[in-house]
């Protein structure tokens, strides 16, 4: 019967080794020495393993988070490294020994000590470690989830230290592991992760299941797992502990991207201290730079900037910056010059000397880092570093012509080459581009050696923007730049004459395009008035209109580009060519309309809206259009590009008041909850910001924003009901949205002028109407969000009757008991706000906001170059007529060519240029776009008298819809 009092020491070392992981070292050394006194033979042995095991037992049931069981844990794996370690030792040792009687006894065989060392492999540690996982296999698939997490723990923990294990036991634990990998609970998957990143082999793929078909491997489970599981915290521990390899390292590098901003921070500051530059192609290099320095996170891009600078350049470079750029392609690479200058930041003292040596066989590095340096000592305004860096202007100049020689006497053949000389001249004329041109002598090499340069075909028409901007600095003044790029120019297209071009047209395209780009740098550099330069002008004609009637699609928009540069200098050209920008919109090349569409809002920015106002484009069949109507024609636009682009400008003209147009806003709506978007995230973005941002500037853009909403919402739902339900927010999503905008707190306006205005009012009128005619869903989805509706006391008598009563008839209508519930604490709502009596005070109030809006409405700035809604806008009727309209791919279909000219002959409104523009919309204009009849060789007269029956028609407008009251504008 063997003595079993040593047992109760064991206990002891457990509660002591549970208070600090110091005691730790000191506890796996009294537990080994028990085992080694007393567990000589078979039997005390197994009371030992079953007396560690009841001990367990009590550590696998307590909870995540308890750090008592997480030290267990912990000394149990410092125990069997412990024991590992001294039985090593202890092999080693007696290896030595034995080889010492080698040495001794030369009969001695080898495979005899070999032998003796498998034996010596039968030790106690080893036969525990088999011991205890086999028990651990025991509690993997246990019903409790926390002793389902503590088992993988230990598992997890206890491989790092196990370097040998049988086949089975590999098998069973590869088994088990793969189940809990799928579990529900994130912090057994973690766990269960962890400890399959260790039982990983490269002959992993050959699995097979009991039916004999292949299974998984490891590695595919926690790639799939490293990219798509759903807590952050799994994805972190593949990432930290899953070996590098050429297998794992895209996927590693993915982490870049995750969504969770520890992860991102966690792979610069954790995973790439692991891998070394070199071991990274390139691709992968500008890709980790791209995304960490650009991060939104701060925190990110300083982990980034760490592993750039400490670990890539000083540790894995050795501080050489010639060697980091050799890591990347400086000619086509886009973040390098940023890495480059995140280190001049990180250490400004840094010192460069010139070596002619150097200059006079630069390489593509070399000119790159003078460069950058040269452009961060003038950003810092640190000219003392120049001096020391730099030659004299003169000795720039040799240099450029150097290399420019250089790609003159290169063969054609030797294209690598040329395009090497290429990239150093424009690093030297970056490098131009930063210095001060006060020495006379050298401004004038300079300049005669880039009017050379520019009139070359040799060099690239990259290098023409920079070129130009030095030529700003060397010319006298602007007038003189405008004659020698007038001169340069001519120069350029003396060629065309002398060769015929029917039989090389290329040339000739190419000569053009090289005299377009030098144009559009001069346009957009300069401030004068270029309409007065008779020898501009005369470019203009032959050069710029021609190319932009080439069937050539890059010519004609960099004819256009030139054109509408020049436009901004000029109204009346301005005015003269909008008909030709509009009719570009309708283009079918993409990078067409895109650039007229840039054009248009430029100029409209420039010159204001009304310069406008008159332009008629015709296009033949489909009619003829103003700049509004255009703008309605662009957002119907199935190109995401330029209907992004649509977007975004009509956006901005909205948001700084240029114009105001009630269905442009409304299909901006539709077009920010439309399925048809919901891939153009650029699109959607603009309008997160423009929605919002258009609705709280004013109240009343508040107001004007409600009364467009309520046709909005009724597309919106048969849009939803008739789309699969995930390509769309829900109905009441929707709704909260549109809820939040007209929501008058929010207002940037001062509280008495918020207390004047309640959109909400008008949105639950819209809201009651939609209920009125739909089924119970809908009804219920009204009547949820008619409860997230906030009123206050500007809200009329009569209005807060009409409430009332569509509320109560909505509801006798409806058996549904969540509606009637829901309507009940509505009206319950509605009856408590207290409505106030028009008495001389709040008339006065009244008054007073009327003459605060007419005064902004007629203010210098609005009156010039704004136009100004007139009264009202769309009627609960027209909303009812609009619903009717057939749109089938996009949010507002286009109007029959017949219908508008019939309702353009019976539309007798007219306006006049001095009288603000009134868009009101009435009836049918949600099909017919607008009544207006548009021309480009003549504007009708409708346009330009006065309509009579103006202040007749007036009193037919429902007041819940004005917007600007008549009188306010009289």
């Amino acid at each position: 019967m063997p003595s079993e009092e040593f047992l109760e020491e064991i206990p002891n070392i457990f509660q002591d080794a549970q208070r600090s992981l110091a005691t730790h070292r000191k506890n796996a050394t009294a537990l080994r020495k028990i085992y080694q006194k007393h567990c000589k033979t078979e039997e005390n042995e197994k009371l030992f393993i079953k007396e560690f095991f009841r001990n367990l037992n009590k550590i696998l049931v307590i909870k995540k988070g308890q750090i008592s069981a997480d030290r267990s844990l912990k000394f149990i794996v410092e125990f069997i490294k412990f024991s590992l370690k001294k039985e090593t030792e202890k092999k080693q040792k007696r290896k030595e020994k034995k080889l010492e009687q080698l040495k001794n006894e030369k009969t001695m065989d080898i495979d005899v000590i070999q032998i003796n060392d498998e034996e010596e492999n039968e030790t106690f540690i080893n036969r525990f470690i088999y011991s205890l996982i086999n028990y651990l296999l025991k509690g993997i698939s246990s019903s409790n989830k926390i002793v389902r997490f503590r088992v993988c723990q230990l598992i997890a923990l206890s491989l790092d230290t196990v370097t040998e294990m049988d086949d089975d036991m590999y098998c069973e634990l590869i088994k088990n592991l793969r189940l809990r990998t799928t579990e529900r609970d994130a912090n057994i998957r973690v766990h269960a992760a962890i400890a399959l990143t260790r039982l990983l082999e490269d002959d992993d793929d050959d699995n097979m299941d009991d039916d004999g078909n292949k299974e998984e491997s490891v590695l595919d489970i926690l790639i799939n797992m490293i990219q798509y599981d759903p807590n952050p915290d799994v994805r972190k521990a593949i990432m930290c502990n899953l070996d590098i390899s050429e297998e794992t390292l895209p996927y590693i590098i993915e982490r870049a991207r995750d969504i969770d901003t520890s992860i991102r921070r966690c792979f610069f500051l954790t995973t790439m201290r692991n891998i070394n530059i070199d071991t990274l192609n390139m691709d992968q290099r500008e890709k980790i730079l791209g995304w960490g320095l650009f991060d939104r996170e701060i925190s990110v891009q300083k982990a980034c900037k760490y592993l750039l600078c400490e670990k890539w350049i000083n540790e894995d470079c050795n501080k050489d910056l010639i060697k980091f750029l050799n890591y990347f392609d400086v000619m086509t690479s886009t973040i390098v010059g940023d890495a480059i200058y995140i280190y001049f930041e990180k250490y400004p003292n840094l010192n460069f000397t010139y070596n002619e040596t150097e200059w006079n066989s630069l390489t593509s590095e070399n000119a790159f880092l003078i460069k950058k340096y040269v452009e961060f000592c003038h950003q810092n305004k640190r000219d003392d570093k120049l001096d020391d860096i730099l030659p004299e202007i003169i000795k720039l100049v040799e240099y450029l012509k150097k290399y420019f020689r250089k790609i003159v006497d290169l063969k054609q053949e030797e294209e690598d080459e040329k395009i090497l000389n290429e990239f150093i001249i424009s690093q030297l004329l970056g490098i131009g581009n930063s210095l001060d041109y006060a020495d006379e002598m050298g401004r004038r090499v300079m300049f005669s050696c880039l009017r050379e340069l520019l009139v070359s075909s040799e060099i690239p028409n990259s290098q023409i923007p920079t070129i130009i901007d030095i030529l700003m600095k060397t010319a006298l003044n602007e007038k003189d730049l405008i004659r020698v790029i007038i001169e340069i120019i001519c120069d350029i297209r003396e060629p065309i004459e002398e060769v015929n071009t029917l039989q090389d047209p290329t040339m000739e395209t190419l000569i053009n395009t090289k005299c377009l780009e030098i144009i559009k740098c001069l346009l957009e550099r300069t401030d004068e008035n270029l309409s007065d330069n008779p020898a501009l002008s005369e470019i203009n004609h032959s050069l710029i209109v021609p190319a932009i009637k080439s069937s050539e699609e890059y010519l004609r928009e960099l004819g256009l580009n030139c054109l509408g540069l020049w436009c901004n200098f000029d109204m009346e050209l301005a005015v003269e060519n909008m008909p030709l920008f509009l009719f570009n919109t309708e283009n079918i090349k993409p990078k067409i309309q895109m650039m007229s569409l840039k054009i248009i809002f430029d100029l409209i920015m420039r010159h204001g809206f009304r310069a406008f106002e008159d332009v008629i484009i015709n296009l033949g069949v489909n009619g003829k259009f103003t700049v509004n109507e255009i703008f309605k024609r662009c957002l119907r636009n199935t190109e995401g590009e330029v209907l992004s682009l649509a977007v975004s400008g009509i956006s901005k003209l909205m948001l700084l008041k240029y114009f105001y147009d009630p269905q442009i806003l409304q299909r901006l709506v539709i077009l920010y909850f439309h399925p048809c978007t919901i891939n153009n995230d650029s699109l959607r973005q603009c309008l997160s910001y423009f929605l919002p941002a258009f609705s709280y500037s004013s109240i009343e853009n508040q107001e004007f924003m409600t009364s467009i909403l309520g046709v909005c919402i009724r597309k919106l739902l048969k849009q939803y009901y008739s789309s699969k339900k995930d390509e769309m927010i829900t109905p009441i999503q929707i709704g909260q949205q549109m809820i939040e905008w007209t929501d008058y707190r929010r207002v940037l306006s001062n509280d008495f002028y918020k207390a004047k205005s309640c959109p909400h009012a008008r949105l639950a009128i819209k809201f009651l109407k939609i209920a009125e005619n739909d089924n119970i869903t809908i009804i219920k989805t009204i009547c949820y969000l008619l409860n997230k509706l906030t009123l206050n006391e500007s809200v009329e008598t009569l209005v807060i009757k009409d409430i009332l009563e569509r509320a109560e008839n909505l509801k006798e209508r409806t058996t549904n008991n969540t509606v009637n519930n829901l309507l009940s604490r509505f009206i319950y709502y509605v009856k408590s706000v207290k409505v106030k009596d028009e008495d001389e005070d709040n008339k006065s109030s009244i008054t007073e906001f009327k003459v605060r809006v007419k005064e902004e409405i007629n203010s210098p700035n609005n009156k010039s170059s704004h136009y100004i809604i007139k009264k009202d806008d769309i009627s609960d009727e027209d909303e009812d007529n609009m619903e009717t309209e057939k749109d089938k791919s996009m949010v507002i279909s286009e109007h029959d060519n017949e219908k508008r000219n019939n309702s353009s002959s019976n539309d007798s409104k007219e306006k006049t240029k001095e009288e603000p523009i009134d868009i009101t919309n009435n009836g049918d204009k949600d099909n017919n776009d607008n009544n207006t009849v548009l021309n480009t060789n003549n504007i009708d007269d409708h346009h330009k008298t006065e309509n009579d029956n103006n202040d007749n028609n007036g009193d037919n407008t429902p007041d819940d819809i004005t917007i600007v009251d008549d009188e306010l504008l009289n």
